[in-house]
């Protein structure tokens, strides 16, 4: 009979809890802010602009041949680092017939100019020395023999790079080897052995045989909006989103804005440059794709509500006070705001930390 009476003694203690936990956590539900109202909190905002680009190099330098043939060797490949003055390309010269035969005639003509201008020059020397030509005469005499003069070497010079690759000119040694400008990385081998070469010229751009890059000098290129350019300062802190690096933020600075705008497709952008910051360089890669946010401003420990629950009535902001009821009405109540980021806005006054304000009723939409 004891161990009856012990049994529903620990039954009735046991559903007296279970009643109490309910009670008690109806209570606390009750003190908590109903889902359509909003507690003034102190939170931070940041307004930004995004801008979207690449990642590149700000020293890149595309390499080509100052002559035409065909590529016999390459000595490096894509990744290697290269130190200036380092062999890149080895040209072999493969000059057509018809090359061959206009680069004779200029020589032949130059042959003659020099033979004929030469004993015209004699001539004259020699009647300067007794006086009987003026001495400007001879000047111009002596200058056209030394134009031909010269035609006549640049001729055969030209012939000589053509049929071995190598020459001297001016105390400069010329060569079909294609030898780097500066130190860098190769980027990019655009050319195989045996593919044709068209030499860099005056009067044409040539074949680009590498892409040279000095990737300790990364910056970020891109475009911001035509309608947040105007936001944009020189300066402004950037932090950076790259799909490669899902994990990493990399901070830069706006070094360059555009002073043009670039229409395409409809839309009117500016190019911006900025300057990564070092710290982050070893992880990064030319070509990356990036998003940037340029930080505009920034506000830390401010009141704030989320943007929905403002009433706006001209330029004024209004904020609803529930009643102290459910049957009493909401009470509107003029603040002053200050920065938003579109999703929350800064409280400046009116409303005090930790208010709680009312949701404003949907809006409904009629046909």
């Amino acid at each position: 009979m004891k161990k009856k009476i012990t049994y529903w003694s620990l039954g009735g203690l046991v559903v007296a809890g279970i009643g109490f936990f309910a009670v008690n956590s109806f209570s606390k539900k009750e003190e908590a802010t109903p889902a359509n109202e909003i507690r003034v909190k102190r939170g931070s905002i940041t307004d930004k602009v995004l801008a979207v680009g690449t990642i590149e190099p700000e020293k890149e330098i595309q390499v080509k041949s100052q002559v035409s043939g065909v590529v016999a060797k390459i000595f490096h490949e894509e990744g290697d680092f290269i130190h200036k003055g380092d062999a890149l390309i080895e040209i072999k010269p493969a000059p057509t017939p018809r090359e061959i035969s206009d680069v004779v005639q200029e020589i032949d003509l130059a042959k003659n100019d020099v033979g004929i201008l030469g004993r015209d020059k004699e001539r004259l020397e020699g009647l300067k020395a007794k006086g009987m030509v003026a001495t400007q005469e001879y000047e111009r005499a002596l200058q056209l023999y030394n134009a031909a003069s010269l035609r006549l070497k640049t001729g055969q010079d030209r012939l000589e790079l053509l049929k071995s690759g190598r020459v001297s000119a001016g105390g400069k040694q010329y060569e079909s080897v294609v030898r780097a400008e500066m130190d860098g990385y190769i980027l990019q081998k655009v050319v195989n052995v045996g593919d044709p070469v068209v030499a860099q010229s005056s009067f044409q751009a040539g074949v680009t045989l590498m892409t040279l890059a000095d990737m300790k000098t990364l910056i970020f290129k891109g475009t911001v909006d035509e309608i947040n350019v105007g936001r944009v300062k020189v300066g402004m802190p950037i932090v950076m989103k790259i799909g490669a690096l899902p994990n990493k933020e990399i901070k830069a600075t706006v070094s360059e804005i555009g002073l043009k705008a670039v229409k395409k497709d409809n839309t009117t952008t500016f190019d911006i440059k900025a300057e990564i910051s070092k710290e982050f360089l070893a992880q990064l890669r030319a070509g990356y794709s990036a998003n940037a946010e340029i930080i505009v401003q920034k506000k830390e420990g401010i009141l704030t509500l989320p943007e929905r629950v403002l009433v706006m009535r001209g330029d004024s902001s209004f904020v609803l006070l529930p009643g102290k009821t459910k049957e009493d009405k909401p009470t509107e109540k003029h603040i002053k705001t200050g920065l938003s980021d579109a999703i929350t806005i800064e409280i400046l006054s009116g409303i005090q930390d930790g208010a709680v304000v009312a949701e404003p009723p949907m809006k409904k939409i009629e046909n």
